[in-house]
Order: structure tokens, then C-alpha cells, then sequence
């Protein structure tokens, strides 16, 4: 058989002759057409959601002891302003120690190999690794 003709199919004599394919374009042409528009479809009806909308709501496990932290910030920054001034300086505070560990690793001048069961706390402080024997 040529290239033309598909496992399924058997090509004539004359259509080998020919050099046509034994198969229309337009039928692979409009299945493919077919295939795009049923995925195209699917994929629009899952971006939409369903129908009706839902609404979802997370029920928590412990709500009293999930909910201490909002209540510890709405009584230590009670006003809008206080909770921005509040999780700026956690963010300073995070970044701070950020930028020490990553120049402290940096200019050490010796590299410093971790592997799978060692950790980067062990390495900085080798004075715990001799307090406890290991």
C-alpha cells in the first residue's frame, strides 16, 4: 500500500493509479473539525463552572483554636493602620533574616555540601554537632 491508505481502509487499483488518496480531505478535514469544536466546548463549559454557580465554604476543624490568631491581631492592631504597620514589619523582619542567612552562607569562603539528610541549620552552627556527640 502507499502512504495514503489507513489500516482500516483498502485502496482500488485505480485509486492507486491515480495517485489520489483512497479517502475524501474533507472527511478527515470536518472530523478533525469535529474533535476541535468538542474539546474547544469542553473546555469553555469548564471555565464556566457550574450551573447553578456554588459557593464554596471551607469548614474548618477547629475553629476556635484556627480562629486565635485573627482574634490576637484584632486585639494587639484594632485599627486598619496598626495591622499595615503590623505586616510591614513582619515582612522586614522576614527579609532581614533572609538577607543574614543568604550573605552569611556567601562569605563564609568554604562551600558548604548538604546532602539528603543533613539540613542547612546543622552546617551554620557545627557547635551543636559537638555538644551532642554526632
Amino acid at each position: 500500500m502507499t502512504g495514503y491508505a489507513r489500516e482500516d481502509e483498502v485502496a482500488s487499483a485505480a485509486d492507486l493509479e491515480s495517485g489520489s488518496p483512497p479517502y475524501s480531505s474533507t472527511t478527515t478535514s470536518t472530523s478533525l473539525r469535529n474533535k476541535s469544536k468538542k474539546y474547544t466546548s469542553a473546555i469553555a463549559r469548564w471555565i464556566k463552572g457550574p450551573v447553578p454557580p456554588e459557593t464554596l465554604k471551607i469548614k474548618p476543624i477547629f475553629p476556635d483554636i484556627q480562629a486565635i490568631p485573627i482574634r490576637i491581631l484584632d486585639n494587639l492592631c484594632p485599627k486598619k493602620r496598626t495591622k499595615i504597620i503590623a505586616w510591614l514589619l513582619a515582612c522586614a523582619i522576614w527579609i532581614t533574616a533572609f538577607v543574614l542567612v543568604v550573605h552569611y552562607s556567601y562569605f563564609t569562603g568554604e562551600e558548604m555540601m548538604l546532602g539528603c539528610s543533613t539540613n542547612l541549620w546543622w552546617v551554620l552552627c557545627p557547635t551543636i554537632n559537638t555538644e551532642k556527640g554526632i
